[in-house]
């Protein structure tokens, strides 16, 4: 069964960051957050996301590991540990709590930062047919970061996001094994 590892709620619309999905504007909107929990296996994601107009394509959430000052500058390092099933954008209504799954999950590990982004690359910032983002108007310890054309960006203030997960399986928690006929260490 899936917990809630960590999130950033929203009442009430504060601001906005954008996802054009063009390389002359951001691809990639998200958020550093924490996991203070067991080791957990990410099970899914949900962002606050608008669309304008006609955007087509997919949109994706990706998690990523953390680099830079938790709260602060925080952005992805590295390819990404585990990417959404994608998300048809056309059939998003104007503005939803979008739930990405994971069906390839990764490890989070207990007392560990992490970055999860929102990623779309169809937009097109001349026409606005573009993805919006909502910050989170309770604040979180975490920040926002967003790949740009220089390179990923970390900056002060929180997105909407929830981020699910469940317990990792070990030999030591897994309470009954059948059908085995050898097991190799």
């Amino acid at each position: 069964m899936s917990v809630l590892v960590d999130s950033c709620e929203w009442d009430s619309e504060v601001g906005s960051g954008f996802l054009y999905g063009d390389s002359g504007f951001n691809t990639s909107f998200g958020q550093s957050f924490f996991n203070p929990l067991s080791d957990k296996n990410i099970t899914s994601c949900k962002f606050d996301i608008k669309k304008y107009l006609v955007p087509t394509g997919n949109v994706y959430a990706k998690l990523y590991s953390h680099s830079g000052t938790y709260g602060t500058d925080s952005v992805p390092v590295g390819g990404a540990l585990a990417v959404s099933d994608p998300i048809d954008i056309s059939t998003l209504i104007a503005r939803e709590l979008v739930e990405f799954t994971f069906s390839t999950t990764y490890k989070m590990l207990k007392d560990t930062h992490y970055v999860i982004q929102a990623e779309y690359s169809n937009g097109d910032s001349d026409s606005m047919n573009l993805l919006q983002m909502f910050v989170g108007s309770i604040p979180h310890d975490g920040n926002v970061s967003r790949l740009t054309p220089g390179g990923w960006v970390g900056v002060a203030g929180d997105t909407a996001f929830y981020v699910y997960g469940e317990t990792a399986a070990t030999l030591s928690n897994i309470s009954s094994i059948s059908n085995i006929s050898s097991i190799t260490l």
